[in-house]
């Protein structure tokens, strides 16, 4: 009985030593501000370095990283992850303080909205799909098309990835065409009209009729044009200039 009780009594010291000992690994001590500071900035960059990655490689991937805000969805997310937790962190950390873990809480709770929030506007103002109407391919954001109150999943019907490419269907007449465009206005802008929303790649051989007269274009963009390139005009959120595709199979080959 007694080697019984004494079993029991080493089991408890053992489950109290593990939960000090787990205690310790996660409490990260700091012996000042400046240290706390630190740390803060390295936790800071690991989360940084993760939203960095689904920026670049999933809401804003190859050229239109450039062309629609990757660069300032970037300096946007850094500016809230190491500006305003370090800081604060930095400014109110003191060995001793009563308090400080409910501080530090908060610190936290504040990084994480604005993070979140800062989060949530890249990721609703990245583009979603490339339209083209009219000798021109566009960028449209999913901001954009909850304004037009355009159904995304509609237009993901016409095409499974992201960025979506579509195609505007105007009428071949011209005077027909020009009194659409007119219209905009009235009738709202042409990109956005999706009851005019076709397959792009079933639309290839139209699309490629009105490309753009190289005889405009400055002769340092066209000698570096592809062997299957075809340029045709590209607006973008931040810049327009020509945007190159293979004129085989419709897909980008380089934006200049």
């Amino acid at each position: 009985m007694k080697l019984f009780y004494n079993s029991i009594d080493i089991e408890k010291q053992h489950a109290t030593q593990n939960k000090r000992l787990i205690k310790n690994i996660m409490v990260i001590r700091a012996a000042n501000r400046y240290q706390a500071f630190g740390i803060h900035i390295v936790i800071s960059a690991l989360i940084f370095l993760i939203l960095a990655s689904i920026i670049v490689f999933v809401w804003y991937p190859e050229f239109l990283f450039e062309t629609d805000g990757g660069w300032e969805g970037i300096r946007l997310i850094a500016s809230v992850d190491f500006i305003i937790g370090p800081t604060l962190t930095l400014i109110i950390y003191k060995v001793g303080k009563a308090g400080l873990k409910f501080d530090l809480f908060l610190i936290g709770l504040i990084q994480f909205c604005c993070l979140f929030a800062g989060s949530w506007v890249v990721y609703q103002e990245r583009p979603v799909a490339i339209i083209y109407v009219n000798g021109v391919f566009q960028t449209m954001s999913k901001d954009s098309f909850d304004f037009h109150e355009i159904n995304i999943n509609e237009v993901f019907k016409l095409d499974n990835k992201i960025p979506a490419w579509v195609y505007v269907e105007l009428p071949q007449d011209k005077s027909e065409r020009k009194e659409i465009l007119k219209n905009q206005l009235n009738d709202g802008l042409i990109h956005a009209r999706a009851d005019l929303y076709r397959p792009y790649k079933e639309n290839l051989q139209i699309i490629l009729q009105e490309n753009i007269d190289l005889t405009l274009v400055d002769e340092d963009i066209i000698k570096t044009l592809s062997y299957s390139g075809i340029l045709f005009n590209y607006k973008a959120r931040y810049g327009i200039g020509y945007i190159e595709i293979n004129k085989d199979t419709g897909d980008y080959i380089a934006i200049h």
